[in-house]
């Protein structure tokens, strides 16, 4: 499975007032209508066969919204204030994609049926086949159907989508905290290196732009902190953590700590879903290579062209947020332009 290769520097403004904002058509907000859209956009269009207005922005903006709702409330909750709304948006969330991916596939036939359909075809019985936004997704929903063929559509729903949409937000994060890292002027010559090596598009290259990427991840993690739980006592740093205390652990330190050399998680949690190293290594170095790759790629003037964000600290530790359009404290990055020719 790959991401969709079509061209970057299409997913521009769509609307006459984003235009007017950013002026000519050599500006794009790299993050918000390319990066934060795209693992949304594949999701929906590649995988779950989930409808998307075509051509409109705004609709993958939301589906992202939602997804990074999920993200969030799996992994980042721990404002007892955002916890309801997370709740029910991420419920309501699940239920949209598994009722229409559900509505692709019908009712599989049971019993000795299922073994005669077995026999008969391996194709998957998808009942809106001839609908335009299931044109992408009919192949892997096939082979899903043809590895998986005891398992009812909710059950296979529900799979799907414990393995892809919790991480979408932190896979766009971390390809964002790279792009963002390598744009400085100061690390010009390593972006020149990154678009060379994505041009070849080999393994051995994949594996040198992600040594890169981890490079820009350890020193920038995509979360800076994480609460957990103790499951047995242990010790750290001489302190005693008794089994079932909640800890504070900086992802942000930890990687300082272990130096320029170590290979740095991501999360700083178990890496799955779009964030398994071989998922991750055979997809965001073409990403990341290709936007590097932007001619006369550089930052666009003033706070535009820079992270909304800033640093506080929390249990005697760095921790990072950002700002939204709507002055939201937000755990991952909104908005980045960008200049190119």
């Amino acid at each position: 499975m790959s991401f969709p290769k079509g061209d970057i520097t299409n997913r521009r403004r769509e609307s006459t007032p984003a235009r007017d904002l950013l002026g000519s058509w050599g500006d794009v907000d790299i993050v918000r209508n390319v990066i934060n859209v795209l693992p949304a956009h594949w999701i929906c269009q590649n995988l779950a066969g989930l409808p998307l207005r075509d051509g409109d922005i705004k609709d993958e903006q939301r589906q992202y919204a939602a997804f990074a709702d999920v993200c969030r409330y799996v992994f980042l909750t721990s404002e007892p204030s955002n916890d309801w709304r997370l709740r029910e948006s991420s419920i309501k969330t699940y239920y949209d994609f598994v009722e229409m991916f559900k509505s692709h596939l019908g009712e599989r036939p049971r019993g000795a049926w299922s073994l005669l359909a077995k026999r008969v075809t391996n194709k998957i019985r998808v009942v809106d086949a001839n609908r335009a936004y299931l044109a992408d997704s009919l192949p892997f929903l096939n082979k899903l159907y043809k590895a998986q063929p005891d398992l009812d559509p909710t059950n296979l729903a529900a799979a799907l989508f414990t393995e892809v949409v919790p991480t979408a937000a932190h896979w766009a994060q971390a390809i964002a905290h790279t792009v963002n890292y390598y744009l400085d002027d100061s690390r010009a010559q390593a972006r020149q290196e990154i678009v060379k090596l994505a041009g070849l598009q080999t393994q051995q290259n994949n594996e040198q732009i992600a040594a890169y990427i981890h490079a820009a991840l350890a020193e920038d993690p995509p979360v800076w902190g994480v609460y957990r739980t103790a499951h047995m006592d242990s010790v750290v740093d001489s302190v005693r953590i008794p089994a079932s205390t909640r800890v504070f652990a900086s992802i942000k330190e930890a990687n300082m700590n272990a130096g320029a050399e170590a290979r740095s998680p991501i999360l700083g949690i178990e890496e799955h879903g779009l964030l398994a190293p071989k998922f991750f290594e055979a997809t965001a170095p073409q990403v990341i290579g290709g936007i590097l790759a932007l001619k006369h790629l550089k930052r666009a003037p003033g706070l535009a062209g820079r992270f909304n964000r800033f640093v506080e600290t929390a249990h005697e530790a760095p921790q990072q947020w950002y700002v939204n359009a709507h002055s939201d404290l937000v755990p991952w990055p909104q908005s980045l332009v960008v200049e190119y020719e």
